[in-house]
């Protein structure tokens, strides 16, 4: 999986482009280009509306399983301000790429004093459930 390219993607609200990304879309462009998935589209009124972020994983939908070790292409949802409403890519045992408000996308630790304790959960999507 060649990550690379997909570092320094603006922050785009509702992106899904190389052009502009909110964290779900780099997910998004991410699990269709590099590993052939092609994650359904979910409605919400901005990235970072808690309300709505925090479920498009976690409200029990049948297509994503929650995962305690995660492998290369699951998803990693991350609390700010303690409530869960931020996600990025696995791309290793260690690190995650995401895109965050303010900031192009990037390739960071996820177990490092930043994000371990923001952990929520990892997720995997499968698409034949």
């Amino acid at each position: 999986m060649d990550i690379s390219k997909y570092i320094g993607i603006p922050y785009r609200n509702k992106g899904r482009t190389e052009e502009g990304c909110d964290c779900f879309g780099l997910v998004k462009l991410i699990s269709k280009n590099e590993l052939n998935i092609d994650i359904p589209e979910y409605t919400y009124r901005d990235a970072e509306d808690a309300s709505q972020a925090s479920r498009t994983l976690t409200s029990g939908r049948e297509e994503w399983m929650k995962v305690i070790k995660p492998r290369i292409g699951d998803v990693i949802m991350l609390r700010i301000s303690g409530l869960p409403v931020h996600i990025g890519l696995v791309i290793d045992s260690r690190r995650m790429i995401h895109s965050l408000r303010g900031h192009n996308s990037a390739i960071e630790l996820f177990d490092c004093d930043k994000w371990k304790n923001r952990i929520d959960g990892f997720y995997r999507y499968e698409s034949d459930k």
